[in-house]
């Protein structure tokens, strides 16, 4: 059946030109390969996906991801060979895996790694790239807007995945909507510290792609060290990451040395940055331009983005989080009441953020209640509850709280995100996890966990808690702290909050 053109979205297209014509590279620990020889291993995982029966019927083909250049050219691969894809994460655990796998009707996965079947999962089976390569009049770069490409797992609240659905357009849209605000050219080099399972991962993989520039991916981001060789080997221009991974640099003395790197421009969200670490950014590396953005996987990736100024010195010396931006004509949001089953906007300046336009993904994929529930019309449009409490000033949106992080003590509404910046801006402690203990049935305290912001010092708890009374009122002080060498970080470079409360849980019993 011919496609109108006007239904055709050109992202694949330029994708399959940049890869052809242009000259760029893409590197990981191993190796480093120009853009034709990414490619031509592109067309070999595109003809076992083309070939393989056990793609026919799935909704999306299953990449298992790690840090490889493979993973890429397995991405690649499906989707110039007509498919959608869904990258998963090898560190997962195996279950976890299959029942990713098992939403999306089939039971092979393509190897976008190096692994053995025991890795995976007991009852998938692994498929490589072929010897072969697919012939370029069997490429498919003509999906149409709304066609599907790529589902995301993410965490959901009762223990099961959630699969995030984007289309074509949801990504081009994105893409564009990035250039107002970065303007990218051949002498950038994007650096990937995110695992390809997460949505900042896409941003880098698919700027890389659309704009034709050097993509590395780095090897060890936990380690700033490695991550500075990495950064001047290569002369990586750019990284987009969670908060923490910025925040690394602070804690080992390595700042200084990015003055005297290529690196050009950060971009930070998926988390709070520390008003206290994003200052020290902004007054040790002034020739930095800073970004901190917002955005759920739900709304292709990142929506609001605001470049970080000498202006915000004084915001962020009193402690409070800077603006994430603006809305957009490409990005547009509305405020709703946080607590109405049916979306209602309001006319104050603060709410639940609602996006809603063509950033709005297409759903979760096999949950029709949890999309009844978080997706609805506005003005004719599709539309998202975030669950994020945004404040307007001066039309500059800052974020509040996750509203699932909100709660109640003693009749006390108390936001964690709040109690953690108040620890937070101590200047012994380098990050902090916050959540609550059930201690008897019905009654509820605020524990926290905390980093040292050097590995020899020894955290003064009394002390610590003395100076957080000073900022957040009395019911809001956690009960107990807990030093903790290094807090739990899950595979996105977040601090797992769940995990921290398992570990101090346990020897509390």
């Amino acid at each position: 059946m011919e496609k109108n053109s006007q239904d055709v979205c050109p992202l694949l297209s330029v994708i399959w030109n940049n890869l052809n014509k242009r000259d760029f590279f893409v590197a990981d620990i191993g190796q480093i390969v120009n853009s034709r020889d990414l490619l031509k291993l592109a067309l070999r995982y595109a003809h076992t996906v083309k070939f393989s029966k056990k793609f026919d019927q799935c909704v999306a083909v299953p990449i298992i991801a790690d840090r490889t250049i493979h993973t890429i050219a397995a991405i690649i691969g499906t989707i110039i060979s007509g498919h959608a894809f869904a990258t998963i994460s090898i560190s997962q655990p195996a279950s976890r895996i299959e029942a990713c796998v098992k939403e999306l009707n089939t039971t092979a996965v393509l190897c976008g790694t190096h692994l053995n079947e025991n890795e995976a999962g007991r009852f998938l089976e692994i498929l490589s790239a072929s010897k072969n390569e697919l012939s370029n009049d069997q490429i498919d770069i003509n999906a149409k807007n709304d066609q599907l490409l790529y589902i995301l797992f993410t965490s959901g609240s009762t223990g099961k995945p959630k699969g995030v659905m984007c289309s074509h357009n949801n990504i081009l849209n994105t893409l564009v909507w990035s250039h107002d605000y970065l303007k990218w050219n051949k002498n950038d080099c994007v650096g990937v510290a995110s695992q390809f399972s997460f949505d900042i991962s896409m941003f880098d993989f698919f700027i890389s792609m659309f704009k034709g520039i050097p993509l590395v991916i780095l090897e060890k981001p936990n380690d700033p060290r490695v991550v500075l060789n990495q950064i001047n080997k290569h002369n990586i221009t750019s990284i987009f990451s969670v908060p923490f991974f910025f925040s690394q640099f602070l804690h080992g003395n390595l700042i200084n040395q990015i003055n005297e790197s290529s690196l050009k421009r950060i971009i930070s969200g998926g988390d709070f940055f520390p008003p206290s670490d994003l200052l020290a950014w902004l007054n040790t590396c002034p020739q930095l331009e800073l970004y901190n953005v917002w955005g759920p996987t739900e709304t292709s990736i990142v929506n609001t983005m605001y470049k970080v100024s000498a202006d915000d010195i004084a915001l962020l010396s009193s402690g409070q989080n800077c603006s994430v931006g603006k809305t957009h004509p490409r990005m547009m949001f509305s405020l709703i009441e946080p607590d109405n089953e049916e979306p209602t906007v309001i006319s104050g300046n603060t709410g639940e953020i609602a996006m809603f336009g063509e950033s709005v993904s297409l759903g979760y994929l096999n949950n029709p209640q949890l999309n009844k529930s978080k997706y609805f019309n506005y003005r004719g449009e599709k539309a998202f509850r975030t669950g994020d409490l945004g404040t307007l000033k001066n039309n500059l949106l800052f974020i509040e709280a996750r509203i699932g992080r909100q709660v109640k003590i003693a009749g006390h509404r108390i936001d964690l995100a709040e109690v953690e910046a108040a620890v937070t801006a101590s200047s012994t402690i380098f990050a902090s996890a916050a959540f609550t203990v059930e201690i008897v049935t019905g009654v509820k305290e605020i524990w926290c966990c905390v980093e040292a912001n050097q590995s020899k010092i020894d955290i003064d708890i009394f002390k610590l808690k003395a100076e957080v009374r000073k900022k957040i009122p009395l019911y809001m002080v956690p009960k107990r702290f807990f030093a903790l060498n290094k807090l739990p970080l899950n595979a996105n470079g977040k601090i797992d909050r769940d995990l921290a409360k398992k570990l101090v849980s346990k020897e509390n019993e």
